[in-house]
């Protein structure tokens, strides 16, 4: 029996607007012990007090990736992250590196490049906080940017690139991008082409670090059994003179499409992770960013957790249609995450006996979804009851509370 994996595409418009937060001194954060600063020279600061074990939390973040890539640069980010840890003016080489990182009693370093950021972390004791300060503050700051070392590690990021086309989960997503961002679809890959990193020259990586590696574009987060005072006053000394550059995104970016297609598209794909006595389908929406309409990620959001209600209407309204083939509301699923630049709807659902009228079913999937679900949550302000928005809250602010200890 084959197995399929049927991925389905339904556009709708959003209309955006923009929205910017920018602070100057010291501001309250809802969550306790959570304290926000900014630099002179634009660096953010998150300061967490946490003192169950002695350990503190260290992590810079620059707002970069994907989304600051164009079709030329795709991949320059990530390829730039790799040479991070390739020595810098402190440490020298890779292996002074890796030695300082072991001096100091790290047992997980890393880092990592993303649509919309990226970031380098790792965990120290606590009486070592000012030391894994300075080791980000050299990396980040004054790279080495060796050639040599540029040229061995294209040759690593090339394998990871090549090795991704094998992996059909690689193959869906890049699918799904190309049609909701038909525009942009680069946006969402930092992996970027072997052509990109082909070319790559020690000029183009200075570049981005010149432009994206300053501190009005980047944030610190320091959290773990640190005192806010010391860790603010140690954060000054260390990256204070850190100069402050041109904002690189002065120059707003040209939104992605909020209609990507006209028409409902499908997508097929056999999937070997898949059970051969199941099919999954997918219905994906393009929805609101946080550049655009900060506003309405936050229903997006509520959306999401609202669905997941097992005994809610949504999930009814599929399960009691016997001819989409969904046995169980734990086979049906909605989500949003939230973007900058790509905000999408999900639905995701299991279809039992993907041998019997496939096509037909997820068609009727769609119908269902925008008829029943979408058109009545649009009209019917009792769509979801106060009982469930009570619940939703409640699970947030659980939620929260977990994410901070």
């Amino acid at each position: 029996m084959k197995k399929v994996l049927l991925r389905m595409i339904y556009i709708i418009s959003i209309l955006l607007i923009s929205s910017g937060l920018n602070f100057a001194f010291a501001q309250e954060t809802p969550i306790p012990n959570l304290y926000h600063y900014q630099l002179d020279n634009g660096l953010e600061l998150f300061i967490m007090e946490n003192d169950i074990v002695p350990l503190t939390y260290i992590e810079i973040a620059v707002k970069a990736g994907g989304i600051a890539q164009t079709k030329e640069t795709a991949g320059l980010f990530h390829l730039y992250e790799h040479m991070m840890f390739k020595g810098n003016s402190k440490y020298p080489t890779a292996a002074a590196v890796q030695r300082a990182i072991n001096d100091m009693g790290v047992a997980s370093c890393n880092g990592s490049t993303g649509a919309e950021y990226v970031n380098y972390f790792f965990t120290v004791p606590s009486h070592l906080t000012k030391e894994g300060l300075e080791f980000w503050s050299a990396a980040i700051r004054e790279p080495l940017l060796d050639s040599k070392e540029l040229e061995n590690e294209k040759k690593v990021v090339i394998s990871e690139i090549e090795g991704y086309f094998s992996d059909p989960n690689w193959i869906y997503q890049s699918a799904i991008q190309k049609n909701l961002f038909p525009d942009y679809p680069w946006r969402l890959d930092p992996g970027g082409t072997r052509a990109n990193i082909e070319n790559a020259t020690v000029e183009a990586v200075q570049n981005i670090q010149n432009t994206y590696y300053v501190p009005n574009n980047t944030a610190l987060f320091v959290g773990g059994d640190v005192d806010h005072k010391e860790v603010l006053k140690t954060v000054k000394e260390v990256y204070g003179n850190w100069k402050k550059a041109s904002d690189p995104w002065a120059k707003p970016l040209p939104p992605q499409r909020s209609t990507p297609s006209d028409t409902t598209r499908y997508l097929v794909i056999p999937h070997n992770q898949i059970s051969p006595q199941i099919a999954q389908v997918e219905l994906y929406f393009r929805a609101p960013d946080t550049a655009l309409d900060t506003e309405s990620t936050y229903a997006a959001d509520v959306f999401g957790s609202l669905a997941a209600n097992p005994k809610g209407r949504f999930k009814n309204t599929l399960v009691s249609n016997q001819d989409l083939g969904i046995t169980s509301s734990e086979y049906i699923g909605a989500s949003y995450y939230t973007q900058k630049d790509s905000g999408r709807l999900t639905f995701i659902t299991v279809m039992l006996s993907p041998e019997a009228y496939l096509p037909q079913r997820a068609k009727l999937l769609e119908q269902t979804i925008r008829t029943e679900v979408i058109d009545p949550l649009i009209t019917d302000p009792s769509y979801f009851s106060a009982e469930e928005y009570a619940s939703v809250k409640q699970r947030s602010q659980d939620s929260r509370l977990l994410e901070a200890e």
